[in-house]
């Protein structure tokens, strides 16, 4: 790992190279009011950055990208531990993430439940291109997985993406694992460009989610909400 931080108020971390480790280039874990910013991370084995917990971050101007070896092999992955683990007021803008063994951006909040303050999250004005190279990963640039830990008291909130765009990806840009009752996704304005080769969905590729052996209950229902607007396929 090159870079850990826990539980620091207003961290500024900006212009640096961060060129391998075995592990994360940054690990943040209960930062408030903070900055990265002007930052280059490459040839991670696990996570160009891991989010634990923040209140107030913004991420901006930087490149993610080249994470192989150790899954989850993201360019971002947002994956809280522990249901008291928030997400508040998370930024991601003016970001290149490219050419990750996995995916661009996880929204893994499959920890969280009711009890969680809501999460908050924008991604804007950012490129992806060209990741989940391996295969065996799931297959989009973005993905969202379960709602929480428990499916009868999600964790709630929003996440949204706009002016986002999608240059390059083997497979489909989307992919939902969240029932409609958790937390909601709102794209605006996103362009999606020569993506999906492998004959996956272009943009919302979901699973069936009536059962689930992660869980010690069931709950049927539909998947998660999720509004489009001013998508663009080319």
């Amino acid at each position: 790992m090159n870079l850990e931080i826990v539980s620091a108020n207003n961290v500024t971390v900006e212009g640096l190279t961060l060129d391998g480790s075995g592990g994360d280039g940054i690990y943040v874990a209960d930062w408030n009011n903070s900055v990265i910013k002007n930052v280059h991370i490459l040839n991670q084995k696990r996570q160009g950055i891991s989010i634990i917990s923040c209140n107030g971050l913004t991420i901006s101007n930087s490149i993610m990208e080249l994470t192989s070896g150790t899954a989850p092999q993201d360019g971002i992955d947002i994956e809280p531990n522990v249901a008291t683990d928030a997400v508040i007021g998370l930024v991601i803008q003016d970001c290149i993430i490219r050419d990750n063994n996995s995916k661009a951006i996880a929204f893994a909040f499959l920890n969280l439940d009711g009890s969680t303050p809501n999460v908050d999250v924008t991604v804007r004005d950012t490129l992806f291109s060209n990741n989940n190279l391996d295969s065996s990963y799931t297959p989009a640039e973005t993905t969202q997985g379960r709602s929480g830990l428990n499916r009868l008291n999600p964790v709630l909130g929003l996440v949204t993406m706009e002016r986002v765009a999608v240059d390059g990806a083997p497979y489909g840009f989307y992919y939902s694992r969240s029932l409609a009752d958790g937390y909601r996704m709102n794209f605006n304005n996103v362009v999606l460009y020569d993506i999906n080769n492998f004959a996956n969905a272009a943009i919302a590729y979901e699973t069936d989610y009536e059962t689930d052996s992660y869980v010690g209950n069931t709950k049927k229902g539909m998947l998660h909400g999720f509004m489009y607007k001013e998508v663009l396929l080319g």
